[in-house]
């Protein structure tokens, strides 16, 4: 059986990126801005990290460079049910 490991890949060194990259598949479940901001709410709550001063979406557009840089497969989320991300997925697999 294949192992995985899942991640969100937030403060992590970029020597773990390419550590990921060297021992499996990454895949970047790509969403926009407002799709994250809508699903994240309250984002103390949600223990989300800013450096002071910064924004949500000054960490979005840190990290999505590195999140794309980095992954084997992109794959788009943004108005699709799990299922729907899981099969485009499966069929990416299979290809």
């Amino acid at each position: 059986t294949p192992e995985a490991v899942v991640t969100h890949f937030f403060n992590f060194a970029l020597d773990f990126y390419d550590l990921m990259r060297k021992i499996g598949c990454v895949v970047y479940l790509k969403l926009s801005y407002k799709e994250i901001e809508d699903r994240l709410g309250d984002l103390t709550a949600r223990g989300v990290a800013l450096k002071n001063g910064q924004t949500l979406k000054d960490l979005y557009n840190e990290r999505c460079p590195l999140y794309e840089k980095y992954a084997h497969i992109v794959q788009e989320c943004d108005h699709k049910r799990v299922r729907e991300i899981v099969q485009e997925l499966a069929s990416q697999a299979n290809a």
